[in-house]
């Protein structure tokens, strides 16, 4: 279903602790050079299917990064913020019970923990009594409904993005990113998100991170050997007449 690591903080925060991690995840995703990455960008934003080729010798050129910057936060606007903006209120009714390894987590939180939940949805992460979770998320939809589990909890929600977030650094006992990572567009992106997790941690802080798995053939993910990583993923939404809008993301090993 997801593919999870449990990471304690106990040296500096890096780039190559954030790869680390992503490489953890899959092992092959730091073998994207720049002029891959922006091909992939560039079939995407043309709707064309992922194309398979040889690895081109990257380009560092400052023109390159900034397009690839632009076009992915522009993808990522259209095919994750957008969407979900859209589908929050079913997307919401749809995640109310706990994910089994997140919930043994939270529940093994000393009492009186400090934690963040970044990307938090609809905040149904909110609900542990012994601990005090601050909850963010990019979606202004989600992030009201999220507010509304906030007041009955006693925790706190904001709007905030998951590369750059607003929390303190170094001063929580754990955080938690469900989900979300996977949604970043490029490699440079993702360790960025993986990075800003770590920060918020204190020394031997703990976090959680989940991100889409590739074993689900039979989900809508419908990934099957020697399909890209990188795919849309339908949603068909219930509350507006089954429309089916698409979600951008990463399938992990």
């Amino acid at each position: 279903m997801a593919t999870v690591i449990h990471v304690t903080k106990t040296v500096p925060v890096t780039n190559d602790a954030a790869e680390q991690i992503l490489s953890d995840l899959d092992s092959s995703l730091l073998h994207d050079s720049v002029a891959n990455q922006l091909e992939r960008v560039q079939r995407d934003l043309r709707g064309l299917p992922p194309q398979r080729s040889e690895e081109k010798p990257p380009s560092n050129g400052p023109e390159d990064a900034v397009y690839i910057y632009i076009s992915s936060a522009y993808m990522e606007d259209e095919h994750v913020h957008k969407v979900y903006e859209q589908i929050a209120h079913h997307f919401s009714s749809t995640r109310y019970k706990p994910w089994p390894k997140v919930d043994s987590f939270l529940k093994s939180r000393p009492t009186g923990a400090v934690g963040c939940d970044i990307g938090g949805g609809n905040g149904k992460y909110l609900r542990y009594p012994q601990v005090f979770t601050i909850g963010s998320d990019r979606s202004e939809n989600l992030t009201s409904i999220a507010s509304e589990r906030a007041m009955v909890s006693a925790n706190d929600v904001f709007r905030g993005d998951g590369m750059h977030t607003a929390y303190c650094r170094g001063r929580f006992d754990f955080a938690i990113s469900i989900a979300v990572v996977h949604h970043f567009s490029t490699p440079e992106r993702r360790i960025a998100a993986v990075k800003a997790v770590l920060e918020t941690l204190s020394t031997h802080g703990e976090c959680l991170i989940y991100v889409w798995a590739l074993e689900q053939e039979k989900s809508r993910r419908g990934w099957h050997e020697g399909m890209d990583q990188d795919v849309m993923v339908p949603w068909v939404d219930n509350h507006d007449s089954g429309k089916v809008v698409q979600r951008r993301g990463r399938l992990y090993y």
